[in-house]
Parts: C-alpha cells; sequence; structure tokens
C-alpha cells in the first residue's frame, strides 16, 4: 500500500473510533498538534433560563445533563443545530476526499517518473532525489491536513454528542429509571454484568488472542522507529499501576494476558513545552490501547486523576478496546494495512518523516 494510502486507511480508523478525549487533541507524542477544539468552560446558568446554545455547547457533559434536568430544552432547535454540523462535517470530509485523491494522483505521477530513472549516473541520483524528496513533502503535507481534518471532526463529534445528551437526556434518564425500579436494567447487550468474565465465547470477546501478535508489533515497531514515550522506571509508580490494571482485569472479560507500559511526556505547543501554573512543563494526560492486551498510561492521567477510582475509570476504558476487539474491527473496515509504523526512508524522507506526526493507530483512545 502506498504511504498516502496508508494515511488515508488510518485516517478512517481514526474516524470509526469514538473519540472524546481532549487529552487526544493535544500533542501525542511532544510533536507539534493542533490546539485542543472547543475547550469547555463553566457554565453560567440563570436561576430561572436555560443558557443560549452556543454556551451550552461549551460546558461539560455534566454540566449539559445538569441543565437538561432543569430545563424544558427546545428540542427542535437542537436537532436543528444537529443537522447543520452534521452537513457541515460532511461538506469538510467531501472537501478532504477530493483533495487526498489529488494528492494520491500526484504521488502517483512521480512514482512513474522514478521508473524511467534507471540509471547510475550523477545527473540521474539527482532528479531522483529530488523526486523523493517531492513524494516525502506531498506524504507529509497529506498527513498534516490528515490531522487538521481529523481534529474538526473530533470536535464537532464532541459537540453533537453533547447536543444529543441534552436533547434525550430526561427522557433516556427516567427510562433507566423505571428499568432499575421494575428490575429489566439487565435486558439489554451485554447488560448481563454478573457474567464478566464468562463470556469469552460471545462476540465481541472471542478470539482475543488473534490480537496479540498485532499489538506485541505496533510496540516493537514504535521503538525501533523511536516513537515509543519515554517509560517511567520509578517501581513505586510502575508497580502501582499495573497492581491496579491487573485488579481490574481479573475482573473483566479481558482474556489475554495485560501489558501496562506507564510512560511520559511533555505537553507541547508549536514545538514547545507548555508550562503550568507552577511554571513546570505540564505532562500529557493520556491513555491508549493496543490490540491483544497493550496499555499505554501517561503520568499525566495519573497526575490528572483526583482520585484512584477515576484512573480506574480511565484504565477500564482502554481495557474494554481490547476485550471487545474494537481496534480490530475498526482495522477490519479501513481494508489490510501491511503495517501501522513506517520505518523512516533515506536522504530527505528521513528528516521529513521525523519531523511529521505519529502514526495514527497510537491516538485510538
Amino acid at each position: 500500500m502506498s504511504p498516502f494510502g496508508k494515511v488515508l486507511s488510518l485516517g478512517l480508523i481514526w474516524l470509526l473510533t469514538v473519540q472524546t478525549s481532549q487529552s487526544v487533541q493535544a500533542e501525542i507524542w511532544g510533536l507539534s498538534a493542533p490546539s485542543p477544539p472547543g475547550e469547555e468552560t463553566p457554565l453560567s446558568v440563570p436561576p430561572d433560563a436555560p443558557p443560549a446554545l452556543g454556551e451550552l455547547e461549551k460546558g461539560s457533559s455534566i454540566e449539559v445533563a445538569a441543565c437538561a434536568e432543569q430545563f424544558t430544552l427546545d428540542e427542535n432547535v437542537i436537532k436543528a443545530r444537529i443537522e447543520s454540523l452534521k452537513q457541515e462535517s460532511k461538506s469538510r470530509e467531501n472537501a478532504f476526499k477530493a483533495a487526498a485523491k489529488s494528492a494520491e494522483k500526484q504521488i502517483e505521477q512521480k512514482e512513474k517518473e522514478l521508473e524511467i530513472l534507471r540509471t547510475g549516473s550523477q545527473e540521474t541520483q539527482g532528479s531522483r532525489k529530488r523526486i523523493l524528496c517531492e513524494i516525502a513533502k506531498i506524504g507529509k503535507d497529506v498527513t498534516a491536513k490528515t490531522f487538521e481534518f481529523l481534529q474538526s471532526e473530533i470536535a464537532d463529534d464532541v459537540t453533537l454528542s453533547k447536543l444529543e445528551l441534552a436533547a434525550t437526556w430526561r427522557s433516556e434518564s427516567r427510562q433507566i429509571e423505571r428499568k432499575i425500579a421494575n428490575g429489566t436494567i439487565t435486558d439489554r447487550p451485554f447488560g448481563d454484568v454478573i457474567n464478566i468474565g464468562h463470556r469469552t465465547t460471545r462476540q465481541p470477546f472471542k478470539g482475543q488472542a488473534d490480537d496479540q501478535a498485532w499489538g506485541k508489533k505496533e510496540i516493537d515497531d514504535a521503538r525501533t522507529n523511536k516513537l515509543f514515550p519515554q517509560q517511567i522506571e520509578d517501581p513505586v509508580v510502575t508497580q502501582y499501576v499495573n497492581r491496579l490494571a491487573n485488579n481490574l482485569a481479573r475482573n473483566s472479560d479481558l482474556e489475554v494476558p495485560l501489558n501496562t507500559y506507564v510512560v511520559q511526556q511533555e505537553l507541547k505547543k508549536d514545538s514547545k513545552p507548555v508550562l503550568g501554573k507552577d511554571g513546570q512543563p505540564e505532562q500529557v494526560a493520556n491513555a491508549m490501547a493496543l490490540p491483544g492486551g497493550f496499555l499505554v498510561i501517561y503520568a499525566g492521567m495519573i497526575l490528572a486523576a483526583e482520585n484512584e477510582s477515576e484512573l480506574a475509570g480511565v484504565i477500564s476504558h482502554e481495557m474494554a478496546h481490547c476485550a471487545a476487539g474494537m481496534l480490530t474491527a475498526c482495522r477490519a473496515k479501513a481494508g489490510p494495512l501491511a503495517s501501522f509504523n513506517s520505518p523512516p526512508r533515506s536522504d530527505c524522507q528521513s528528516s521529513l518523516l521525523a519531523s511529521s506526526r505519529p502514526p495514527l493507530t497510537w491516538v485510538i483512545t
């Protein structure tokens, strides 16, 4: 598969995965990334009227739910806004696909030029190097545009989820309350929580062992290509996180050995560290799952958690990706990929690739 094909396919994998974590918007590997879209701000709710829709979108999900509980929101207005966002997203997607297709044709043309430059003369070698640099430049531009596109999609997804919450909170919450009261709350897909750990013959939990080789290869390739974050060596921290994760794994639907990596990475913007109120570099607050029971927990996430329950919730979320085979399903929908980690190439390509962003597999959360 061509470099462009990998970028586009991986972009599709991202879009097929629910993304709501703000940490994903920040820098993943310490490389430049756009600012987090739609940062949440506290809502200022009048005692007798709901906030404007634009203000509601900026609040946290908890605040949105509180407003929906307190006030009768205009569902027609909310649905109109949802439809508008979906249309904007579709237009943006069409424009992205057109630009991506154009880039693919450019790469195809450049590769045809390479085909006829087979002699070892100095002039030929110079032409080949120039064309290779042009191909690398196109690939880098595609990667940058892909991330820009995905950032916009993520921002819209977060906003849409809040609007859907606002529109359905009252009816859905009342329905859940009725089901709890009459004892039918478990009559839903995977609602048999009492059987957690004993559902391995059922889909989607079946076949987890088949993903182990894929996950291990991703880890090994990331280390080879120097993309893997710095691991924390402090035994107190690593033993604590591993103990917590393993306790959760023993009470989950995960049926493969759990491999947990505790890492650290400074948060950067425009290649410069982002400093906190104490003047020290802020840490990336993120967590990631790879197929086959591989988890990557960032130190910033540990610091951001106010208590053990919050950290346990994050780890459980990532573990569920592995147990339910969500990453494998997304990969199948996007098409077969030889590898998600592309090793640097020679000449000017290595420097261009070194300044580009990491493989998208590593940001699925």
